[in-house]
């Protein structure tokens, strides 16, 4: 008798029947495997990043965005870090 796959299984049952469990991955049905009573990992259907990934031509140049001014006096974290790293680098 066929199983159905389902939604989550434990690791002993996983193995038992990773066959069947396997192919409802296939037809996109996702798995959450547990280890006893917690969630160790998550099956998806793998998808070929090709069919996904879409690429347009932007709208404007960079040099036509307008960026926001920056605050007098005060320097953002992301900025701090970048100065940082560059100190380290070079």
């Amino acid at each position: 008798m066929k199983k159905k796959p389902a939604e989550q299984a434990k690791i002993a049952e996983f193995k038992a029947h990773m066959g069947e469990y396997l192919q409802g991955v296939r037809e996109g049905q996702p798995l959450v495997l547990y280890d006893r009573n917690t969630p160790i990992a998550t099956l998806t259907p793998y998808v070929r990043e090709e069919d996904t990934l879409v690429v347009r031509r932007g709208t404007k140049s960079l040099k036509d965005i307008v960026l926001s001014p920056p605050i007098p006096g005060r320097k953002s974290r992301s900025l701090k870090a970048l100065e940082e790293e560059r100190r380290e680098r070079f």
